[in-house]
């Protein structure tokens, strides 16, 4: 149930920024599966600040909306507020804590449900950046800044 949950997540993203490209007229289908990856620049402390969803379950605690493989269970708590995913992310693979580069980012809209959380979080460790955001290899969440 919950690959299959991710893969809708996946295609819904997807097609969000497809449509978004199409209505504003910029580059082709191609341009946006083969978008170009590189290592994101850090600041001084090393880390990378973005913005993502998470469901807040009624123990207070958070779990990630977006992760794959073993970090696709991560929780947040207020003992744990720093997870790692299960691999190191590359341009070429799916692992990592993906984020958002503005909490108003066009990829963010298809996840806000009832219950879901935007948070601003700091990434850190190995940083893929694309176009649209990050997927990174620590995540700390910093702190809520919109309840869907």
């Amino acid at each position: 149930m919950t690959s299959i949950f991710c893969i809708f997540g996946i295609l819904v993203i997807f097609l969000s920024i497809a449509w978004e490209q199409f209505k504003e007229g910029r580059g082709r289908l191609y341009d946006i599966v083969h978008a170009r990856h590189r290592i994101a620049e850090h600041d001084a402390s090393g880390a990378v600040i973005a913005y993502r969803w998470f469901m807040e379950d009624l123990d207070g605690s958070f779990r990630s909306m977006t992760s794959f493989g073993r970090s696709r269970g991560a929780r947040w708590d207020r003992e744990n507020l720093i997870q790692t995913s299960d691999r190191v992310p590359t341009a070429k693979n799916t692992h990592g804590f993906y984020a958002a580069k503005t909490p108003d980012s066009p990829i963010l809209k298809p996840f806000r449900f009832p219950g879901a959380v935007k948070a601003r979080v700091q990434l850190s460790g190995r940083v893929v950046e694309s176009e649209y955001g990050f997927k990174g290899q620590h995540c700390l969440l910093l702190e809520i800044v919109e309840e869907a």
